[in-house]
């Protein structure tokens, strides 16, 4: 005869808010029920009215994580509805040797197990690359640069839809004007940020060797030489040399 092990309706039920999507549950087992075939059954809710259902049978490995993925299916027609299991609290139901089922995977005492589920909505929130205009499409929950992205992506030169990385939030390439609009070009004589990005993902500072401050006469018989960045947001200390006499310092040149 089956048993029900566990059953998040009466016991943990996480009654939301849910975000768009596919949701995650995780259950821990005992160790005794290794090798343990269980039954994981799924229910989606919407104002306690069931919308979609779906079962998807495991077998309990001991230490091991086993993902479960239920795609649901309306409760009237059949349509499938993907979400995760044990969303709104899934009954867990079924039979295996020893009529021992659970909600998602198996494990031992301590090791998790994470299911799929229905988010009882009925649509498909769009994976990390596709294309967006608000979060709440995404299953991650960000729209960054027009695509689902795994993070909020705010970060100064950083973004989500690099070709060969869409989804992820990484640096753009070095010298790239910044996405964000965070590095601001405080000009040359300051040697500091130029507007781009560096190859770390960064505001890059001026390269060594820009011209900070150009060649000038502190006296009439004195000149003050050029000055260069030195790479780290910094104008090189000044320098000055004294004419030759009788030469004079005339537009930060001895003539």
């Amino acid at each position: 005869m089956a048993q029900t092990i566990v059953d998040p309706a009466t016991n943990g039920r996480y009654v939301g808010p849910f975000r768009p999507g596919d949701q995650s549950v995780i259950v821990y087992v005992a160790d005794e029920l290794d090798g343990v075939p269980v039954r994981c059954a799924a229910s989606a809710l919407r104002a306690g009215a069931v919308v979609g259902t779906g079962v998807r049978d495991v077998t309990i490995e001991r230490s091991k994580l086993k993902h479960v993925e239920i795609v649901m299916g309306s409760a009237t027609d059949g349509t499938p509805v993907r979400g995760t299991g044990g969303a709104a609290g899934a009954p867990a139901t079924g039979s295996g040797s020893g009529g021992m089922p659970d909600t998602g995977a198996g494990g031992a005492a301590g090791t998790p197990a994470t299911g799929a589920a229905g988010s009882g909505g009925g649509m498909s929130a769009t994976p990390n690359g596709g294309a967006c205009n608000v979060g709440a499409e995404c299953v991650s929950g960000f729209c960054a640069d027009g695509v689902c992205c795994e993070s909020d992506c705010r970060m100064s030169c950083r973004s989500c839809a690099l070709p060969d990385a869409r989804g992820l939030c990484r640096p753009v390439p070095l010298g790239t004007p910044d996405p964000r609009g965070m590095c601001m070009d405080k000009g040359p004589a300051s040697c500091q940020t130029n507007g781009l990005c560096d190859v770390a993902g960064r505001c890059a500072d001026y390269a060594a060797g820009t011209l900070c401050a150009p060649a000038a006469c502190s006296s009439k018989d004195e000149v003050v030489q050029a000055r260069v960045c030195d790479g780290a947001g910094k104008c090189e200390a000044e320098v000055k040399v004294k004419c030759a006499k009788p030469s004079l310092c005339t537009s930060g040149v001895c003539s």
